[in-house]
């Protein structure tokens, strides 16, 4: 394994299943590619390996490590943690792009809701539908406002 640290943020390239799971208490499936660990830690396959243990390229690595970030950034900024938000802006953050207009239902999301199938798949969906629908700014202002909260 191989470290490269600024400041407290380390992120760790793993180059094997078995390091993931000394790492990951989840059962590793091959589109795992990173994840955040405690103490601004971020783990990530590296590109030498990223293709022969995962469905990604290796040109993902750095768009990786930006979600595996934004999830720290958020963790610091907001004071409620919204499952929801943290994986829309992770993949916001990644893709730096808008998807397809899909009109969502928001009276009908629980944005407490933690499977991870529901917030890979819908969140981003959500989180694009609220920046066409409003605009970045009033999402981010609506982001400040909810940081702000106990």
């Amino acid at each position: 394994m191989q470290s490269i640290g600024v400041n407290s943020l380390k992120i760790y390239f793993l180059y094997s299943i078995e390091e993931y799971n000394f790492f990951c208490k989840k059962p590793f499936q091959n589109w795992i590619c990173g994840f955040t660990g405690n103490n601004n830690m971020i783990l990530v396959f590296p590109p030498s390996v990223i293709e022969k243990l995962t469905i990604h390229k290796k040109e993902d690595v750095s768009k990786i490590i930006a979600h595996e970030l934004s999830h720290i950034i958020y963790g610091y900024t907001m004071k409620n943690c919204y499952n929801l938000f943290d994986e829309a802006i992770a993949v916001f953050t990644a893709k730096q792009r808008i998807f397809n207009n899909e009109e969502i239902n928001l009276e009908k999301i629980d944005i407490f809701r933690k499977d991870l199938d529901f917030l890979y798949k819908e969140s981003p969906k959500i989180i694009n539908y609220l920046i066409l629908k409003y605009g970045k700014e009033r999402l981010f202002d609506f982001f400040k406002s909810i940081s702000n909260e106990k």
